[in-house]
């Protein structure tokens, strides 16, 4: 049988990284949901609808990635937690099986 080997650390790493991701993008959310209102009274007219036609657009391109982001840090969590119970379960099966060979 061969060795299984799970680079925890990496793993660990990975989760970490795709929270950051995710927490970026609910920022680029944000702005992209309240920059286009804060601009000056003066901007109106056929410029200025289609402007805010392209901030709506980047909100939703925002959104889906905010969501995504979730997605992959949400996988990574659980694969992470996964593999953690994984090698708790067999050291608790390895340490009980030693036990009743040398008992």
């Amino acid at each position: 049988m061969s060795d299984q080997q799970a680079d925890m650390e990496s793993l660990r790493h990975l989760v970490d990284s795709m929270q950051r991701l995710h927490d970026y993008c609910a920022l680029l959310q944000q702005g992209a949901t309240t920059f286009a209102y804060i601009l000056p009274n003066e901007w109106q007219g056929p410029a200025m609808s289609a402007f805010i036609a392209s901030f709506e657009q980047w909100n939703a391109g925002a959104g889906a990635l905010t969501s995504s982001a979730g997605d992959l840090q949400e996988r990574a969590h659980a694969i992470e937690a996964t593999y953690q119970a994984t090698i708790d379960a067999l050291d608790q099966s390895w340490s009980k099986f030693q036990g009743e060979i040398s008992g």
